[in-house]
């Protein structure tokens, strides 16, 4: 059975009812109404196509192959709303990504962007495999000066701050002179 590999970075195994549900989904939106032998159809041409791979499958490459495979039939109708509701899940998802940052001014953080970490190799080892989140649009993991920014934002949220202590918070958590509370620190989460 094959693996997909998620936005998360998780990984769930294939699931072809999914696909077949996605396709009916988009076609209870069109004037022509819902085809159940389609839908099943194309999920299975799609699970014999990703049957003969030796690596996980990203979900955008399952959605592309559905949208191919509805392009290549006779509903075209059902084509355009499927890639419809596709972009609008995925503005939707960029959109609840956007960090908001209030205090730390790009102009301040590029100071940091191109400095190494502070830490040792064992270090910086901790930290990418226990700290560090999955940017699953930017397919890495964050850079240390990132999760000290998304940390530091956090934790000013929580209390007024003003921005030279932000800042100041930041120059310190980034050089390891200060550290944050497990309990109230995001760096977990």
């Amino acid at each position: 059975m094959n693996r997909i590999l998620k936005r998360t970075g998780n990984f769930v195994d294939f699931n072809a009812d999914k696909i077949s549900n996605a396709i009916i989904k988009a076609m209870k939106e069109t004037k022509d109404g819902i085809d159940e032998k389609l839908a099943k159809e194309i999920s299975l041409k799609i699970e014999e196509e990703i049957s003969n791979k030796n690596f996980p499958i990203p979900v955008e490459m399952v959605q592309d192959l559905v949208e191919n495979y509805l392009m290549d039939s006779i509903r075209k109708d059902v084509a355009k709303k499927y890639i419809l509701y596709r972009y609008e899940r995925d503005k939707s998802r960029d959109s609840r990504k956007r960090k908001d940052y209030k205090l730390l001014s790009e102009e301040f953080i590029s100071k940091y962007k191109h400095i190494g970490s502070p830490m040792n190799q064992l270090g910086n080892f901790v930290y990418y495999r226990t700290y560090s989140r999955w940017l699953p649009e930017e397919r890495r993991r964050e850079y240390w000066w990132e999760t000290v920014r998304r940390a530091v934002e956090y934790n000013c949220s929580l209390v007024h701050t003003k921005k030279e202590e932000a800042e100041r918070l930041y120059d310190n958590i980034f050089n390891l002179r200060q550290f944050l509370s497990g309990k109230v620190c995001p760096l977990y989460k």
